[in-house]
């Protein structure tokens, strides 16, 4: 016990227990004694009258004190004439010793003490009684703890028998082995609990581990698991509305197939699904609503352009219409033209008339082709021009068609008529020349004047001169001749 005692005790640095109270006054021992010089203590065994009996110490109120003095004391030296007793204990323990001292230091310091050195300044206890010299024992009660302090009842010295001693010395060596073998079994206890700690830990890491691997392989399954799931969710994201329902069933599948593999990720791959399967269907109802809006206005524009193309077909119909008359007309005229019954003012007449319906007619044509230039224009670029592309270009075909139909029918009326004008004429040259073989009339003819032309209402470009055309009967731009004539249609 190393509680402090108290009236300022001291620690002994030599045993590292409780240290005995300081005894004030001059130093104690025989080496600082006062008065003559003493020897040194001598061993009691070389005492006259033998060993001193063994004695035993108990009882002490003082606890930290009790734990110190209590035990047997045997003499093992002596001091002022009277025994030293020493306290038996095992190797290493605190020394204790009860020794005695006269007055020369004065009487305040005769008596009897506790201490770990004799005659030094620590000390535990005191009593002043049994000085004289034929009291070799120590007093038995009446011990002051500390040595200034009151008397302690409870501390007390009794004289020992061999036997109890023996017997004190055996209970203490059985205590002793008792207490080593208590401790080494404390020890192997200890040391068993310490393997068995150490194999618990050991098994408990090894579980641990084994437990972290089955949680990581079950983790990487669940993940795969999760994973399968994701990879239609991945898919589902870019879904058209073409392919929304098939996607949907894909994923319904995967999740069915994957549901007790994900294990724990369940509930957020389940909350993937909710928000991307909501995200998908509100873009695909938005994509569905553009569409049917981009419909509606695909359905108007190609309604405008069929409007336009409907309008331009029934302009060039008209003008086909037109087209096909001039073409009968100018077929008209030249049939008159062949047919040789016909008289020259109805043969010019129906070339007139030929010639004006061609005119209108290109007239028609430019302004069809004017038209449709313009609701060409109109119908623009996108997907309903490219709808009627080719009937808008179908259209421009027939007009440019009928353009040049109409253009070569129209040649071929004048070439006709043409024709025939130089068929009369170089009959009337042969005519008239052969009439007109002497010189005089020729020269005759030749004096009269310049050549005269046909009427321009006749269409011919031929002229004659005015020795071939004197004689003629017939007026020639209302000139009355005196010849027969062969008039050009």
């Amino acid at each position: 016990d190393r509680r402090e005692l108290p009236n300022d005790r001291r620690r002994d640095p030599r045993s590292h227990v409780e240290a005995p109270h300081v005894r004030p006054g001059p130093p104690r021992g025989p080496d600082r004694r006062s008065g003559a010089a003493v020897p040194p203590p001598a061993s009691v065994s070389g005492s006259a009258s033998g060993p001193e009996p063994s004695i035993h110490v108990t009882g002490c109120s003082n606890e930290t004190v009790s734990n110190i003095i209590q035990g047997l004391y045997n003499t093992k030296e002596s001091n002022h004439g009277k025994p030293v007793y020493k306290k038996e204990g095992p190797p290493g323990s605190v020394t204790v010793l009860i020794y005695y001292w006269d007055e020369r230091d004065g009487p305040s310091f005769n008596g009897w003490w506790f201490g770990p050195k004799v005659g030094g300044d620590q000390v535990w206890a005191y009593n002043g009684g049994n000085l004289g010299r034929e009291n070799v024992m120590p007093p038995t009660s009446f011990w002051k703890v500390p040595w200034d302090g009151k008397v302690d009842e409870k501390l007390r010295i009794s004289v020992g028998a061999p036997r109890r001693e023996r017997d004190l010395r055996d209970k203490r060596e059985e205590e002793q082995k008792r207490r080593r073998e208590e401790e080494e079994r404390r020890q192997r206890e200890e040391a068993r609990r310490r393997r068995q700690r150490e194999e618990e830990q050991r098994e408990q890491a090894r579980r641990e581990a084994e437990a972290r691997r089955r949680r990581q392989e079950e983790e990487r399954k669940q993940e795969e698991a999760a994973n399968n799931v994701r990879e239609v969710l991945k898919k589902l994201r870019n879904a058209t509305p073409d392919n929304l329902k098939g996607l949907q069933a894909e994923l319904d599948k995967a999740a069915a197939a994957n549901f007790q593999a994900m294990g724990a990720l369940r509930d957020r791959v389940n909350d993937e699904m909710q928000h991307t399967i909501t995200q998908v269907q509100k873009r695909i109802a938005e994509e569905l609503k553009q569409r049917e809006e981009a419909e509606r206005r695909r359905q108007m524009e190609l309604a405008r352009v069929e409007q336009l193309l409907k309008e331009a077909a029934a302009e060039v119909q008209t003008t086909e219409a037109h087209v096909s008359a001039a073409q009968e007309s100018s077929t008209a005229a030249c049939q008159r033209g062949i047919d040789a019954a016909s008289a020259p003012e109805d043969i010019l007449q129906a070339v007139q008339g030929a010639s004006k319906d061609v005119e209108e007619a290109k007239a028609l044509l430019e302004r069809s082709e004017r038209m449709l230039a313009v609701k060409k224009e109109a119908m623009g670029a996108g997907e309903g021009a490219r709808h009627v592309k080719a009937a808008v270009e179908d259209l421009a075909g027939r007009l440019q068609g009928s353009h040049r139909s109409l253009q070569r029918r129209h040649l071929r009326v004048l070439s006709g008529h043409m024709s025939r004008c130089d068929a009369h004429h170089h009959e009337h040259i042969s005519y008239y020349e052969h009439l007109f073989e002497k010189p005089n009339l020729r020269q005759m003819g030749a004096a009269v004047g310049p050549p005269l032309s046909w009427p321009k209402s006749h269409n011919c470009a031929q002229s004659l001169p005015l020795h071939a055309l004197m004689y003629s009967d017939q007026p020639i731009g209302g000139q009355q001749r005196g010849l027969p004539s062969h008039p050009c249609p």
